[in-house]
This record gives C-alpha cells, structure tokens and sequence, in this order.
C-alpha cells in the first residue's frame, strides 16, 4: 500500500504538466432543504416547508473545477448557464450555447429525497457561440478529453464527430438522467480510450439486468472495444476491465457526507492515470480514492484538493 500512495504521488507530479479538455452541460444545482408537514391521509401530495435554500454551479463545472488543482489547464466546454468564479487561474471557459439547464432537488431529515424536478433539453442544441474549427483546435492540443454526456443536448453530433476527429485520447461517461433515449447510449461515439458507467448505466447500454458487475464491465468491454472499462456500483467499489482482465476495488470512505459527483470526478482521475500510462490495477485505485474524497465533501462546497486524496489514501493503508 506504501508503494500506491507513492504512485499517487507521482501521478499528481506528472498531472501537473497536463493540459486537458472537460466538456458537459453546466446545471445549475438547487438544493432545497425542507420539513414534513402534516395533512389530511387523502392528499395526493406531499406538504413541505422550506428550511433552506443553495444553489450551486453543478454538472460538469466541479468536474472541470477540481481537476484545475491538478493539471496545469482546464479548457471547460460548456452551455453559458453560469457567471464562473474568475479566481480559477488554471480554467479556461469556452461556452459553446446559451441555453440554460436547472435543477432542482427537495430533501428531508437527513438526506432522505422527497422528490426532484429536472428541467432539461431532450433534443440537441445549436451551437451559437463557439465556432466548430475553433473547439477542433482546443481538442487537437489537450492531452486528453474528458466527456459528460448528460443527456441534455449539449454535445450534438457535430461536436461528437470533432472530439473524435480530434482528441489524443477520449474519457467518456453517460449518463442515464431521467431515461432520456437514446443520450444515455455509448454507440453515440465512435470510440473512447476509457469508459466508465455505473451499474444502472451499464445494464441501459446492453439491455441486461440482474448479472453482476463483472460480468456488465467485460460485456461492455467485448461491446465497444474502450482500452479500459469501469462500471462503479456505488458502496460496493468498482470493477475495471483491461485486455480481458479485470480488477476490483472496495469503495473508499468511512463516512459518506455527499455522493454528488463522485462518479464523474472518478472519470476524470482515471482517465489522467490512464492517458499517464498507469497499469489498470492503479488506474482503478487511484479513481477510487478520487471518488472516496469526493464523497467527504458536502455537495459542491468547495475543490478537491491533494490533502484530501491523501486523507483517503492514507485511511485505506491504515485499514489494511
């Protein structure tokens, strides 16, 4: 375990020199906490009252935002929804539509989801802002790609057919938001370096369900010929396929504060092990103690930082 930990030391060192491409909607998140309240036993809704109220830059954006602690440039393609913190040295903002993405969640107690609303586009969108010649150039020199596919419209055929014109090496996830067809379809791409779903996002893709996640990860693997495959099935780890041969990893953290966005910043850690050259094993333990720290952190409050991948990685040798 010594020696992992002191590959993730290498690998941020080497990160550091890296200039990537994170492009996904930006949504804007509201979460809103609220109480229970009492009614009559034959309503057909449920009555709340609102305690608090936060909004933040979601999607993509913490994505795109925390990897700027790692690299030195984020090149974000995104929908201009948001006006971005200008203290982000190392993110670059390129915005590519004007349509704006929202959504809403309703909580109770302690993390117990009332209900969602999710107001989203189901078609593609048209680009308006930035021309196609000009996101070809900023595929072209990245490092690597790293692509959100929520589902909302944003990346179109247009821009699919210039990332793979263009990109060295391509990181993809998408993402199964409401069942929107066929957005959450991985054939939409001709072909990706790294792949990685979760367990619901896998059985969509090959119409299967009830098998385990090994066997969903080595038939997504068979199916669309990634270099890598990743299928996460939350507290339960994680399971990557590589040549045919797989690895697992348990789930890393004791304590769960929020689960937001822990699937897509492990994307994009594996896919900076991955394009780094790192064997499978590494990429996998490395993405899981990403996704591990994501999970300490409280929504999208704040950046990722090292001290906390080092918490992570210290706490599971400790265990051990």
């Amino acid at each position: 375990m010594n020696a992992l930990i002191e590959e993730l030391k290498r690998l941020l060192k080497e990160c550091a020199t890296k200039k990537i491409v994170v492009i996904g909607e930006c949504v804007r998140d509201v979460f809103v906490n609220t109480q229970r309240l009492s009614g009559p036993s034959d309503y057909q809704y449920t009555i709340t009252k609102q305690l608090q109220r936060r909004e933040f830059p979601g999607g993509a954006y913490p994505v795109a935002r925390d990897l700027s602690n790692f690299v030195s440039k984020v090149h974000f393609v995104t929908c201009s929804t948001h006006e971005f913190p200008t203290n982000l040295e190392r993110m670059d903002v390129i915005p590519i539509s004007r349509e704006r993405i929202s959504k809403t969640r309703f909580f109770s107690g302690h993390n117990s989801n009332i209900f969602h609303y999710h107001c989203v586009f189901s078609e593609e969108i048209t680009l308006s802002l930035t021309p196609l010649q000009e996101l070809a150039s900023v595929f072209s020199e990245a490092d690597l790609v790293i692509v959100l596919d929520y589902g909302h419209g944003l990346l179109n055929s247009d821009v699919r057919k210039s990332i793979s014109q263009n990109a060295r090496f391509v990181a993809l996830n998408c993402q199964a938001n409401e069942d929107k067809y066929p957005f959450h379809q991985i054939w939409k791409y001709e072909s990706t370096d790294l792949l990685l779903l979760n367990k619901v996002e896998a059985e969509i893709n090959l119409l299967k369900t009830g098998v385990p996640v090994q066997e969903l990860a080595l038939r997504l693997h068979s199916k669309f010929k990634s270099t890598y495959t990743i299928v996460t099935d939350a507290e339960h780890g994680a399971v990557i396929q590589h040549d045919y041969r797989a690895y697992s990893s348990p789930a890393m953290s004791s304590c769960v504060v929020d689960a937001v966005g822990c699937s897509d910043i492990m994307l994009g850690f594996a896919a900076l092990a991955a394009q780094n050259g790192k064997s499978a094993e590494e990429i996998l333990y490395f993405a899981s103690v990403a996704a591990g720290a994501k999970t300490m952190i409280n929504v999208h409050e704040r950046p990722l930082s090292r001290e906390d991948l080092y918490e992570i990685a210290l706490g599971v040798q400790n265990e051990t």
